[in-house]
């Protein structure tokens, strides 16, 4: 997890930069930033994204990397709430 100094010292890119890292075109950076897919801010009401690095790195990890770094990253903020059908017991 980022400290709060790193976060603001991260590199944001373009929704072209990310493109070009992931190897697919803006319309799907584009995509995924809607879906959720990837992480992103939008530079005012109908500015530009802007898309931290550390993001399109997560988003290039496998499947089962993503899911040991959410693991980790959950576990250290504390239990989490009952979801769905789940009932405490």
């Amino acid at each position: 997890m980022l400290h709060t100094d790193e976060k603001l010292s991260e590199r944001l890119l373009t929704v072209g930069e990310a493109a070009l890292r992931l190897r697919q075109s803006e319309a799907t950076v584009y995509r995924k930033l809607s879906l959720g897919q990837i992480v992103g801010y939008r530079l005012g009401e109908a500015g530009p994204y802007r898309i931290p690095e550390s993001a399109v790195a997560q988003h290039l990890l496998s499947p089962a990397e993503r899911r040991s770094l959410e693991s980790e990253s959950s576990a250290a903020d504390g239990p989490r709430p009952l979801a769905g059908r789940e009932k405490a017991a």
